[in-house]
């Protein structure tokens, strides 16, 4: 049967014959003939669900951004050519920098909304090998290196999984109140948010989603100090560089999750010094207007 993802969410990764008889191992040093650092039980059934809630046929999960981005850096030979999109988040562009640097492969970061970057008509031939893509390569380089989130993270994501879409509608709904409230704001300069008519690629959006994230951000008047100060003045929101979770959190990129990069970078990728980036959890969105009111009016 091809189940909704609400199901799927509920039930991915379980077997019915086992789930009631089999408890999850959690806390072990090692299951059967593998060690805890090879495979564990629990990432195997998340891995399940979020291959079955992506309808993929395989799922790799790792500890952390950083593991992921090196497991793959083990797959790129001495002398390879890689491409990534120029906006990758800025722990990917220090790895890369890094093994550039020894002179190991060569790194292109590139706007991909221009296929004229990939140089088609140029004589060169843009190629991935099959073994790249051999989810068994993979999933060999992430054991080799012990990039293996641990039973009990596993667990507790597998949990949280279950109620993914409850949380997610209050987290559109929350995030498109937001949106709308700061776009008439007038210490606003400017509002990001796909729900918004006002946004770029808001008619996309419409027709590749099923709803609008939780995420928004936004340009506030008086420039990166009256960003500082608007942060010092929050009492709902919590300042931190999360994507997201089911607290409302405040980030400001320039000063923060994009502070790794240069000045010179950070206009090249449309960041500039006056933006703030919230990700709306599911409090009352009364509360998280009011107090993004507050901060703004400096009162």
């Amino acid at each position: 049967m091809d189940f909704e993802f609400e199901t799927r969410a509920v039930h991915g990764g379980d077997d019915p014959q086992k789930r009631k008889t089999k408890k999850p191992s959690v806390i072990l040093d090692s299951i059967d003939d593998e060690e805890i650092t090879i495979e564990n039980e629990s990432k195997l059934r998340l891995e399940k669900c979020i291959a079955s809630l992506e309808k993929a046929k395989y799922c790799l999960c790792y500890p952390s951004g950083t593991a992921a981005i090196t497991s793959i850096s083990m797959l790129i030979g001495d002398g390879d050519h890689a491409v990534f999109f120029d906006s990758v988040y800025h722990g990917t562009r220090t790895n890369s920098d890094l093994r550039a640097a020894c002179g190991a492969i060569d790194i292109t970061f590139a706007d991909l909304r221009d296929a004229s970057v990939l140089d088609f008509n140029g004589g060169s031939s843009t190629k991935t090998p099959k073994n790249f893509l051999n989810p068994q390569n993979w999933e060999k380089a992430s054991q080799a290196i012990g990039s293996i989130p641990s039973p009990l993270d596993c667990y507790l994501c597998l949990r949280g999984m279950k109620t993914l879409h409850l949380r997610m509608e209050r987290h559109k709904e929350n995030g498109f109140q937001v949106a709308r409230f700061l776009e008439s704001h007038p210490n606003v300069e400017k509002v990001l948010h796909p729900g918004l008519e006002s946004h770029p690629q808001h008619d996309l959006a419409k027709k590749q989603c099923t709803g609008f994230s939780g995420m928004v951000s936004f340009c506030i008047k008086g420039g990166i100090e009256a960003a500082r100060e608007f942060a010092k003045r929050i009492k709902v929101f919590t300042l931190a560089v999360s994507l997201g979770t089911i607290e409302s959190l405040v980030d400001i990129p320039p000063i923060m999750t994009a502070s790794p990069l240069s000045k010179e970078t950070r206009a090249e990728l449309e960041i500039p010094e006056n933006l703030i980036r919230l990700s709306i959890g599911i409090e009352d969105a009364r509360d998280l207007i009011a107090d993004l009111d507050q901060a703004l009016r400096g009162e």
